[in-house]
């Protein structure tokens, strides 16, 4: 083992409580730092242990980044799915005041089974800065039944037999 005691950089602050960097890793870096400065050795010196960090710190952002979107896209997927069900929802609402008199049409809608409709609808809101993704439950107002007549059909579908 050769001792090099050209100038190194100056040491950058050890990775905090939070960083992806196992504890023995960290040991190692801070011994290179207060014990062994100025030592290097043919591939390991602080310089390089220090860039390795950095890399390491770089990348744990970028998944963390990474996460951030993933929860974003999940909930706007959840939303989007909530949308879709309401919607499905009124549609079979609609298509059974329709398919009266019609037994065939029925017949076929009366074995879908949807869950009943919620009085509110609750969803995730998701609030995005730079490289963060705050959720945050949201109630708004759900699902209302469609308004009908006197012969209980939609005003539309007053004249429809």
């Amino acid at each position: 083992m050769s001792r090099n005691k050209s100038k190194l950089a100056a040491p950058t602050p050890l990775l905090d409580a939070t960083a992806p960097m196992t504890e023995p890793v960290a040991r190692i870096v801070e011994i290179f730092r207060e014990d062994l400065e100025g030592l290097a050795f043919p591939d390991v010196s602080l310089v390089s242990l220090e860039h390795a960090a950095e890399n390491v710190r770089e990348r744990a952002n970028q998944v963390e980044a990474l996460r951030n979107q993933v929860n974003v896209a999940e909930a706007e997927l959840a939303a989007a799915r909530s949308d879709l069900e309401s919607l499905a929802q009124r549609g079979l609402a609609y298509a059974k005041v329709y398919a009266t008199g019609n037994a065939d049409l029925t017949e076929k809608l009366e074995q879908i089974k949807m869950s009943e409709p919620t009085k509110k609808k609750r969803r995730k809101a998701v609030k995005v800065t730079d490289d963060t993704a705050e959720v945050a439950e949201v109630v708004e107002p759900g699902f209302c039944a469609p308004a009908t007549n006197a012969e209980n059909k939609p005003p539309h579908l007053s004249a429809v037999g």
